[in-house]
């Protein structure tokens, strides 16, 4: 389950937020434990532009969260 977001500026917020709320030592006692998850960039898709995705399966989300979550998202191949 995925959130995705226009920047990774938005998507590293999400995670920061998550982190904070778990308690995760990054937030609490200068650990190095910061996120669940790392947003990492889509694949250009035919219409419009790559988007940051999220992967939200373990997180508290809020109802507006929820209903924008996706099931799967597509990376870019590595292959040149």
């Amino acid at each position: 389950m995925y959130l995705l977001y226009a920047t990774e500026e938005e998507a590293n917020n999400r995670a920061d937020q998550e982190g904070q709320l778990v308690g995760y030592k990054y937030w609490t006692s200068n650990g190095s434990t910061r996120w669940k998850t790392y947003p990492r960039i889509t694949a250009k898709p035919l219409i419009g532009s790559a988007k940051w995705s999220l992967d939200v399966s373990d997180y508290t989300l809020t109802e507006e969260e929820q209903a924008a979550t996706v099931d799967s998202v597509t990376y870019p191949s590595n292959k040149v």
